[in-house]
């Protein structure tokens, strides 16, 4: 299955449509935060396991 990211489409009207939100929502990108889950033009949250130069041998990523 390929990767799926749920970002909003280019020119959508969901983009730049949402409120602020103190402490949730303030680091937007553009006029407004977005409705979708992500910012459009932003990059997307890395999960999962990461390159072992930056993880501890009991699993914890470095800080």
């Amino acid at each position: 299955m390929p990767f799926q990211h749920f970002s909003l489409k280019a020119g959508c009207n969901a983009i730049d449509a949402g409120t602020v939100l103190a402490n949730i929502n303030e680091g937007h990108a553009g006029a407004a935060p977005d409705l979708g889950p992500f910012e459009q033009g932003e990059a997307l949250p890395a999960y999962g396991p990461r390159n072992r130069e930056y993880i501890f041998s009991d699993g914890f990523e470095t800080p």
